[in-house]
């Protein structure tokens, strides 16, 4: 494969209970990342919206949201709904990868208001590793074409907002 690989680890578990000092070997599989470029391998953007959509006008308390993605994925073979996400380039910040994603997933123009620390999506199977950026949009998810970078991907932007989803 050209990104993971699937290797296994050894190790050993030390245990104490009172006065009785044991340890155990154990092994487990794990996949790795290959393309790690930076200290996180991606972005995961939780991309607020503070304005009402552009197509319909919601008399809603908060007209805040968050926008989402529907996308293909082959791995489980479904279309998937997540927060719009990707790799960081090589020599790319965590806030210019955030920004770029934002816009070729959703269509929107985001301002970062924070990156989080590095983080392990399952810490359990894999060593992949993002930061969360939260960024807030004026504006509606997929108001503007959202072109992925890979013409593989398949991706549709959505608002949700309190009781409300705009497509």
């Amino acid at each position: 494969a050209e990104w993971l690989e699937l290797r296994k680890v050894d190790y050993t578990l030390a245990r104490v209970n009172g006065d009785t000092y044991s340890t155990s070997s154990h092994d487990h599989e794990v996949v790795q990342r290959l393309t790690r470029v930076a200290d996180a391998d991606g972005i995961d953007i939780i991309a607020l919206t503070n304005t009402q959509s552009q197509r319909e006008k919601i008399d809603a308390p908060d007209p805040r949201g968050i926008v989402l993605v529907l996308q293909y994925r082959p791995a489980v073979d479904r279309v998937w709904v997540g927060v719009p996400a990707g790799l960081v380039d090589a020599g790319e910040t965590a806030t210019r990868a955030a920004e770029r994603e934002l816009q070729e997933e959703a269509g929107v123009a985001g301002k970062i208001q924070e990156i989080s620390p590095v983080f392990f999506h399952n810490a359990s199977m894999t060593t992949d590793n993002a930061r969360f950026a939260v960024l807030f949009v004026d504006g509606h998810a997929g108001a503007e074409s959202g072109q992925p970078a890979d013409a593989a991907e398949l991706i549709e932007a959505i608002e949700v907002r309190a009781g409300v989803t705009a497509r």
